[in-house]
């Protein structure tokens, strides 16, 4: 064996390592049988399209689905048009309600907590706030499963509105009547609310024993928050979040009580609904024109509801008598300018029923996503951010036939929660196309 031919050889074998392909590696009694060629970076035609992503999954009637982060504000970019968010919420019945008969209700607070991760956009911009009451009480414990594209409709006039700089990261100073006194709190929002509907909820105690009981009354709310510019931020809601809606009360003395606003229980009934809706609009956007077209050089992933690439791999049929022994689709994005990209990436293909399923090489890893942080390399004095979407066990499973459908999607990860999108190059781009990279062993 020469020199250049041992190199080779080494090389290929040290891909072989880290392709978590038990199936394909080359075996002991494959080397003593036969010589073996070697081609390393076998590159394959493929295609690329922008597609409309699926409505993502918000809600669901089970403590099982957890979600932490809900998205309020406002994107505006020239590629991807104008994305809005409006979060839903009801109230909840989580302890034993006081007798309010005797009592003077002082004030309604709605308290819903910042959480950092929904950070994205300028956000130095003012919002405007506003909380609407919905036209129709939820039915709660029918109320099973909501979508990105799903919203409820609220009245035209808000109960409460205002200007403000949204703080994630600022403690906040509130009045706690158990100590008299001001406290300092984790950074939070607090919105008052209608406090004459609320004396008709707290006005008899029937109202107050179920959940659906006050949701009958009060309805739900719809929460926007628009911005004086572009910028999203995030609120906490999950199970173990302290968004609620606070009742500042007083008979003796000057008391609070809370009604949760996140916990959802094994009982249907009594879990609070809390939901994300997204209405986009992509007039005059740059990503209008590209939509669906495999001839474009640029392709758009989004996070929220917003677009998703489809690969074509159908060239990988050509492959026989070959060992895929590493699969990569190497794809180089866009560096924006003060833009957060996106930093982790799904693959997936749709199966015989037309629902996404994750490609193996995402399902037997601990993640369940690749990733994909991006390197950044300089070619020809641009600087680029270079994606390498590891591939192996989907193209083993096309060629073997195990897989029918070629077409892979690569969409943002834990889309529900995410405002982020990168602009990739795609296959036909003159400069930085997307390719398929192989190493395969012929006996």
């Amino acid at each position: 064996m020469n020199t250049s031919y041992y190199f080779i050889f080494i090389l290929a074998l040290g891909c072989l390592l880290v392709s978590c392909n038990k199936e394909v590696t080359i075996g002991s009694e494959i080397i003593e049988d036969q010589p073996i060629a070697i081609d390393y970076n076998e590159i394959i035609d493929i295609a690329a399209e922008t597609v409309y992503g699926d409505p993502a999954l918000m809600y669901r009637n089970s403590p099982i689905l957890t979600r932490r982060t809900y998205l309020l504000g406002e994107l505006t970019d020239p590629n991807f048009g104008v994305t809005g968010s409006t979060v839903f919420v009801t109230p909840r019945v989580s302890e034993t309600v006081p007798d309010f008969s005797g009592a003077s209700l002082d004030s309604v607070i709605m308290v819903l907590p910042y959480d950092t991760l929904g950070q994205y956009g300028d956000s130095d911009v003012l919002h405007d706030l506003s909380v609407y009451r919905l036209r129709d009480a939820i039915d709660v414990a029918s109320t099973d499963t909501l979508f990105s594209d799903m919203c409820f409709d609220f009245e035209d006039t808000p109960i409460s509105s205002f200007s403000f700089d949204p703080e994630p990261t600022d403690s906040s100073d509130v009045y706690s009547p158990s100590v008299d006194s001001i406290i300092r709190v984790l950074p939070q929002i607090r919105i008052p609310l209608d406090a004459a509907v609320w004396n008709e909820v707290l006005s008899d105690t029937l109202n107050t024993r179920l959940t659906q009981n006050i949701v009958d009354i009060v309805k739900g709310y719809a929460i926007q928050s628009m911005p004086n510019g572009s910028d999203m931020y995030g609120i906490n809601l999950s199970n173990t979040s302290t968004a609620r809606i606070q009742v500042f009360y007083q008979d003796s003395i000057k008391k609070v009580f809370s009604f949760d606003l996140s916990s959802l229980v094994m009982d249907k009934e009594e879990s609070v609904v809390k939901h994300n809706c997204y209405v986009s609009d992509y007039n005059g956007s740059l990503i209008e024109s590209v939509i669906g077209d495999d001839s474009a050089e640029l392709n758009y992933v989004q996070g929220m509801q917003g677009f998703d690439v489809v690969y074509d791999l159908s060239g990988v049929l050509s492959i026989q008598d070959e060992f895929v022994n590493y699969a990569v689709i190497e794809v180089f994005a866009q560096k924006e300018e003060g833009v957060d990209p996106l930093n982790f990436l799904i693959a997936s293909y749709r199966n015989d029923d037309g629902d996404l399923v994750r490609i193996r090489d995402l399902t037997s890893s601990a993640a369940g996503f690749f990733d994909s942080r991006f390197e950044e390399v300089e070619i020809d004095g641009v600087t680029l951010l270079k994606h390498e979407v590891i591939v192996t066990n989907h193209i083993i499973d096309i060629v073997n036939g195990d897989i029918t459908n070629t077409s892979l999607t690569l969409l943002a990860d834990n889309k529900r929660e995410n405002p982020r999108h990168s602009i990739f190059y795609s296959p036909n781009h003159p400069l930085y196309p997307a390719c398929l990279k192989l190493i395969t062993t012929k006996p």
